[in-house]
């Protein structure tokens, strides 16, 4: 379970320096500076956490599945933000659709995402861990000055490796669904909720395969009846 939420901590970084990337100089750094200014305002709070108590949260089933709900949710608004600013792309600049988009994209543009808060407190828990003997003021200001160097740093980072604003939203949209993927897996917890069994249910196995090549060959004819159309 701990290697499960190290892995959404870190997705969610990602996709909130993605998120960075994909807009202006503005808006990267007023999420920054807030980024930040988080870290530094709970260096008390951090410094009163103890390995106890966070072993206690990730074993809660309770906890997990409170939290998974939060992760879907952080989910659901970056897959929004990702088809609204697609749409926005490809459509002309006039329409209700397009403003309906646009109203939509600046609602979720406003998010960026609460993970990474989580993710900078679990960093600054660690470091006070870790750097015993060192100042937690020092610990969480120091965090805080190395947010503001290294976001902006790391947006133009990806921005500079892939340059295609198309392919950052795909990466953002990805990266989300993984996450999203994952914040079902810590639900679980170490429970499951059914039995497993060795026996193949191959009524059922036939019913699914059926299904998926029925829907496979649907597909092909619409695609080939719309090529049709468009070529005559």
């Amino acid at each position: 379970m701990h290697t499960v939420v190290i892995a959404i901590l870190l997705l969610g970084t990602l996709a909130y320096a993605i998120k960075m990337s994909l807009e202006g100089p503005v808006y990267r750094w007023l999420w920054t500076v807030l980024t930040a200014l988080a870290s530094g305002l709970a260096g008390t709070m951090a410094a009163n956490q103890s390995k106890t108590q966070i072993a206690d949260f990730l074993s809660n089933p309770s906890a997990m599945a409170d939290s998974a709900v939060l992760i879907t949710l952080e989910v659901l608004l970056t897959v929004a933000y990702c088809i609204a600013s697609g749409n926005i792309m490809k459509q002309p600049l006039n329409g209700r659709w397009h403003h309906a988009q646009a109203a939509l994209r600046i609602t979720v543009k406003a998010f960026p995402g609460f993970v990474v808060f989580v993710a900078v407190f679990s960093l600054l828990t660690w470091l006070m861990f870790t750097l015993t003997g060192v100042s937690f003021t020092l610990i969480a200001w120091g965090l805080a000055a190395a947010i503001i160097l290294l976001v902006p740093a790391l947006a133009w980072g990806i921005k500079l490796a892939v340059p295609e604003r198309t392919m950052r939203l795909e990466l953002l949209f990805t990266v989300s669904i993984l996450m999203g993927g994952l914040g079902i897996v810590a639900t679980v917890n170490g429970r499951t909720a059914v039995q497993g069994t060795a026996q193949v249910e191959w009524a059922q196995l036939l019913t699914v395969v059926g299904l998926c090549l029925a829907g496979m060959t649907t597909g092909l004819v619409v695609r080939r009846l719309r090529n049709k159309e468009h070529y005559k």
